[in-house]
């Protein structure tokens, strides 16, 4: 017995994605431009894994149980399509905005409000050389729309990762197998993993104030972090930790003369550092 077959395999796309804009009856373009093919591929895609076709728009009755696009379908930039499925309550909305070379993709349920989103570069997917719009007449075959079956396959697993894997999870299609995606930050509006760039390196965290240039510097975690006793910077008094105030070693929210903002600093600082300057000079 032979394995069965995957039903997001490019050939049972490219037939799905054939049959449900191809038709006849009308003079309108099949599809204006490689956003048009996108938008209809992702429609062939929710098809293909078992989702129900309810129509165009936001709200209505469905429209029709047929996968075929209705007339209108891509009189616009913006593309919207809704579904239900068998082994889901939830009504799926999978809206598309053609934005200059992009196309920026919106899946969500209505119920629950849940969005995702991605954007695809539409040039990475579409063969220079096929020529738009795609009439019911032209002698052009819809494999010819796509790059590569190789790039047909990457923008397939990107919408099967970032829309259907998220708002459908653990679907259960014979053939389908979800994508295993990486424990790594990821954007969910490319799909593109972010890269790690390098964190700030600062003094000890238990230790907010260290020395700098002759200047005392203050780790940002510990700013504030004696408001729960305010009278940190009062003179005379003692610290829970044990260290006395009124000597520079307070920082709480009231700021007296020994606060530690000023300690450090003396008037030479001033003389010797221009940045410094004005009435009461504060530091850096």
């Amino acid at each position: 017995m032979s394995a069965t077959q995957d039903p997001l395999s490019v050939q049972n796309l490219l037939s799905l994605l054939e049959k449900t804009v191809g038709r006849t009856e009308s003079t309108d373009a099949l599809l204006r431009n490689g956003s048009d093919a996108l938008a209809a591929l992702f429609h062939s895609i929710m098809i293909s894994l078992g989702f129900k076709f309810l129509g165009i728009g936001d709200e209505g009755k469905a429209e029709t149980e047929e996968p075929k696009l209705p007339t209108g379908w891509n009189s616009t930039d913006c593309y919207s399509f809704r579904y239900t499925h068998s082994q889901s309550q939830l009504t799926f909305l999978i809206k598309s905005v053609h934005i200059e070379n992009k196309l920026v993709v919106h899946g969500s349920t209505k119920e629950n409000n849940k969005i995702e989103s991605f954007e695809v570069d539409v040039s990475n997917y579409l063969s220079p050389s096929f020529k738009f719009p795609l009439t019911a007449d032209s002698n052009q075959h819809f494999a010819s729309i796509f790059w590569s079956p190789e790039k047909l396959k990457e923008v397939v697993d990107l919408y099967r990762t970032k829309i259907v894997q998220v708002l459908l999870p653990k679907l259960n299609k014979p053939g389908y197998e979800e994508t295993r995606t990486s424990g790594s930050d990821s954007n969910p509006s490319t799909g593109r993993a972010s890269q790690g760039r390098p964190r700030p390196e600062y003094p000890d965290y238990d230790e907010p104030r260290s020395s700098h240039g002759g200047l005392p510097y203050f780790h940002p975690t510990g700013i504030g972090r004696s408001d729960l006793d305010p009278l940190a910077a009062s003179p005379g008094m003692v610290s829970p930790r044990g260290a006395p105030f009124g000597i520079g070693s307070g920082d709480g929210m009231y700021v007296g003369p020994d606060h530690p903002l000023f300690s450090g600093i003396s008037g030479d600082d001033y003389d010797q550092n221009p940045i410094f300057g004005g009435p009461n000079p504060l530091p850096r």
